[in-house]
């Protein structure tokens, strides 16, 4: 098993490279945690084209043609889950931010809707803001 990451979470081109040298390699299969839903879709198709299964986690991908297995958390449920603990804990009342740093992620993106279903309706006292698109956090993954 060879494992290859980015140095940083958002950096979809170098996740890109890595995934299209592990196809010049000829590996037996791929398994990927996808930066970016829309812009992996190419590299996974080229997999795919040399027999090469991808297995996907986390965060789907838009085409779902292009990989053979998903294992993913019930990122919906975990934003209703989210939104009901911040709901007990501010007792219904108070000011709650929501942030999302990676564009394009999928699991963000449906937690978020999870949490956003709940929020309103079960908090009435509670004022619900969300930004998206934030920066990364500045830590990196050492080398």
């Amino acid at each position: 098993m060879i494992w290859k990451g980015t140095q940083k979470e958002d950096n979809k081109e170098g996740q890109i490279q890595i995934l299209d040298s592990f196809i010049v390699q000829g590996v037996d299969g791929i398994c990927l945690a996808p930066i970016d839903r829309e812009a992996m879709i190419p590299v996974v198709s080229r997999a795919k084209d040399r027999k090469i299964p991808t297995v996907v986690f986390d965060s789907g991908l838009a085409d779902e043609t292009s990989y053979v297995s998903y294992v993913a958390t019930d990122n919906y449920k975990g934003g209703v889950m989210a939104a009901q603990r911040m709901a007990q804990i501010l007792d219904g009342t108070g000011n709650v931010i929501m942030l999302r740093y990676q564009a394009g992620a999928r699991a963000p993106r449906t937690a978020r809707r999870g949490s956003s279903k709940h929020s309103p309706r079960n908090s009435p006292g509670s004022r619900f803001s969300r930004r998206t698109n934030e920066p990364p956090p500045t830590s990196t993954r050492p080398s």
